[in-house]
């Protein structure tokens, strides 16, 4: 997202995990352990994805257990966390939240909340969700409150 409008400009690589998926994984995400063994381990996509990422502000819903794995993969391939490496970092979550009820809100609620279409959404998986998250964020960021006001005063830098 630049000035309001989504790039198109995407990061995407499918990781062998190194151990085989569970089936409630298969499940969400419709990918086979047949499928994630031929593909590269995420030190092979770490410095790529660092590359990418390197003075952006990450935006995620639920972003903390998305950096959990993230900063362990990253650990694990010699590099510091995530966030040395982002410009910034905003989790819609407690943002959203505040909109709508006490309650927490998963993607799919956010989008139905802000009139984010989701129809052509076969699957949860990152990249599908990333797009959704994206238009989610440049309506959010159009309303009121704007989402990411208090960034600072939550602990979001």
């Amino acid at each position: 997202i630049a000035f309001g409008r989504i790039t198109g400009n995407y990061f995407h690589a499918y990781i062998n995990p190194l151990q085989s998926m569970t089936r409630g994984a298969q499940a969400v995400h419709g990918l086979r352990d047949e499928f994630l063994a031929t593909q590269p381990t995420f030190c092979a996509i770490a410095q790529g994805l660092l590359f990418f990422l390197c003075r952006s502000t990450l935006v995620g819903h639920n972003l903390s257990f998305d950096l959990n794995f993230l900063d362990a993969g990253l650990a694990s391939a010699g590099f510091m966390p995530t966030a040395r490496y982002c410009h910034g970092v905003i989790d819609t979550m407690p943002h959203l939240a505040q909109r709508g009820s006490r309650r927490r809100f998963s993607l799919d609620s956010c989008c139905d909340m802000l009139g984010v279409r989701r129809e052509d959404r076969a699957r949860h998986g990152a990249l599908e969700d990333a797009v959704l998250l994206a238009e989610a964020f440049v309506v959010a960021k159009r309303t009121q409150p704007p989402i990411g006001y208090q960034c600072e005063t939550m602990g979001l830098h």
